[in-house]
């Protein structure tokens, strides 16, 4: 995890304050293959139990240095599956208790590196103390120049006016820091090249410790 995001936001049970607690944004790392697809994870948490009913978060890509592209896919590709995600170390935030038709990731008109993710619950979800949920799963495309080999980085960044809601609260958090997770364009090696380099790594071992006559 890259970067952790801290906001403030007060708690309500009706119309009473019953404290604060902040919520962590961590943008994950991940990797792509030159001129492919792929995708990057952001999880949200909070040090203390607490709830939510709704986000709406603008994201945005970095350029690159070595040239190549990297942008969000097209509306029609941005899926919503993270809404029936439960993994064995995150899982949905909202998970079985979305608004039909609350689910969001909009490109930005003119700019694929720029996206809009929102949604929103039938009611305040409870969050767990110190427990990482899955807020969006962010769609990726690479545009790579001709010649670029791979190796080039891009940076996912959490940007202005993001928003926090609870129900029977009309109070929101808003914020301009920017903070981002790194996104690697390299070729993964094929299984069978790695297992090809690891043989070769066992038997240099191998040669170095066999003993001199």
């Amino acid at each position: 995890m890259l970067f952790r995001l801290a906001v403030c936001l007060g708690l309500f049970v009706g119309h009473a304050a019953v404290g604060k607690a902040d919520f962590i944004v961590d943008v994950q790392d991940s990797q792509i293959a030159p001129g492919g697809l792929g995708f990057v994870d952001v999880l949200i948490s909070s040090p203390t139990d607490t709830t939510l009913s709704g986000f709406s978060l603008l994201f945005q890509i970095s350029t690159s240095p070595a040239g190549g592209v990297l942008e969000f896919r097209d509306t029609p590709q941005q899926s919503d599956s993270e809404r029936t995600y439960a993994g064995m170390d995150y899982s949905y935030v909202f998970l079985g208790k979305t608004q039909s038709g609350g689910f969001g990731a909009d490109r930005t008109a003119g700019n694929a590196r720029s996206l809009t993710a929102s949604d929103f619950a039938t009611e305040n979800v409870a969050l767990a103390a110190n427990t990482p949920y899955l807020l969006a799963r962010l769609e990726l495309q690479h545009v790579a120049p001709v010649g670029e080999t791979g190796g080039a980085t891009y940076q996912v960044s959490l940007v202005n006016d993001p928003g926090f809601n609870q129900v029977g609260s009309s109070m929101g958090i808003d914020y301009g820091l920017s903070s981002s997770g790194t996104i690697t364009a390299a070729a993964v090696p094929e299984p069978s090249a790695a297992m090809l380099f690891g043989l070769l790594g066992a038997g240099l071992a191998l040669a170095r410790r066999r003993p001199t006559a």
